[in-house]
């Protein structure tokens, strides 16, 4: 590349893999001590050199199940300690010079590219030279200037989003998703009744006392006119974010990216979960009666189309947000065995498609190891 890159880094770390680069060694690094340490008796001497090419194939490199061992169940068991929040403590992430490549403004190509591919697809082939050069100026910029940040802790408030929804969630479409196709009418109606409860509640700190549907039919034919419900939108969409669009707040443009992110996440949750609420309330409010004796007296197939748009709607918007709250084993593993997303290079099976789009599993982490 003959763009100039006088950023003197000193290392980069890749998290995922739990490695540092050094980049020089006489940059702040102080010698400890050198220990010529034992190698593992079930350790080959090579390991092996490259990932597969998923686009290559068949696999060439055999791996006569070098990572079947103790020491890789191990080395897997370590490196999930900082799966989940609040992660690797040592590394702080300074938010406020952050880059990303899902920055539209920054890498429009990225995003025309990546348009209705699963997350596994995105990549940065598409990148074009320009884009490159913006990157590399923007890694500049960030370099001369002096760091000027809010003093946001954007962690704090991403966890809060998180912890707010993630589980709820994932109750939501169990209760509207039971397990089964139901074959009685009558457990439609239930798991309406309880989605219906469960959205209340979780809308509870959003709902002001004098905002209800209007009386009667106020649509046309099984539709109604949720306007009503607004407020309570509004209020659900913007409370963790309200105050950080206030003039006095100065924020870096990586910051102003990671607010339109909050922004958009939240009013999409508040969308998905005012809708079925305001739906329900309407219902009630048809024929001036409470909730439950209503959803009582609809149609078997009304319930039934009902239960069905509830469902799709949290399901899509679960698989929109993506959360990495939601990897991990179900039903959850036993005491002796560890929940493993499958990574390079351990345990390769021969199926190409396991690193590619891993699903997580049960592995024991105790012998006999089973997998």
């Amino acid at each position: 590349m003959s763009h100039p890159v006088p950023f003197y880094l000193h290392e980069y770390f890749v998290m995922h893999c739990s490695e540092i680069m050094l980049c020089d060694f006489t940059a702040g690094v102080k010698p400890i001590s050198f220990l010529n340490i034992v190698k593992s008796p079930n350790r080959a001497a090579t390991p092996p050199g490259v990932p597969p090419d998923y686009q290559n194939l068949p696999y060439t490199i055999k791996m006569d199940r070098e990572f079947d061992r103790p020491e890789s169940v191990r080395a897997v068991e370590a490196g999930s300690w900082a799966n989940r929040f609040p992660g690797e403590l040592r590394i702080k992430i300074n938010y406020s010079r952050l880059i990303s490549f899902y920055d539209a403004d920054l890498f429009p190509s990225l995003q025309n590219n990546r348009s209705g591919k699963e997350r596994w697809d995105h990549s940065l082939k598409a990148v074009s030279k320009e884009e490159v050069e913006i990157f590399l100026d923007k890694v500049g910029e960030l370099f001369a200037k002096q760091d000027i940040s809010s003093g946001i802790d954007w962690q704090a408030l991403f966890n809060v989003v998180t912890n707010r929804y993630s589980r709820r969630l994932e109750m939501l479409r169990h209760i509207l998703n039971p397990g089964s196709t139901p074959t009685n009418p009558a457990l439609d109606k239930e798991y309406l009744r309880k989605a219906h409860r469960y959205v209340s509640i979780m809308l509870t700190p959003y709902r002001l006392f004098d905002v209800v549907p209007p009386k009667g039919d106020t649509g046309n034919g099984d539709m109604y006119i949720y306007d009503w419900a607004t407020p309570i939108f509004k209020n659900c969409a913007t409370s963790h974010i309200n105050y950080l669009w206030l003039d006095e707040v100065i924020l870096s443009h990586s910051e102003k990216l990671l607010l339109t992110a909050i922004r958009d996440v939240s009013k999409e949750i508040c969308r998905v979960l005012v809708n079925i609420w305001a739906e329900g309330e309407g219902i009630r409010a048809k024929d001036n009666e409470q909730l439950e004796g209503q959803l009582s007296n609809l149609d078997n197939k009304d319930a039934k189309i009902l239960l069905a748009s509830w469902s799709k709607s949290v399901s899509d918007l679960m698989r929109w947000l993506d959360w990495s709250t939601w990897v991990r084993c179900y039903p959850e593993c036993g005491y002796e065995e560890l929940c493993y997303l499958p990574t390079w290079p351990f345990f390769f099976l021969g199926n190409k498609d396991e690193w590619k789009r891993p699903e997580p599993k049960c592995i024991r982490r105790l012998e006999p190891y089973d997998l």
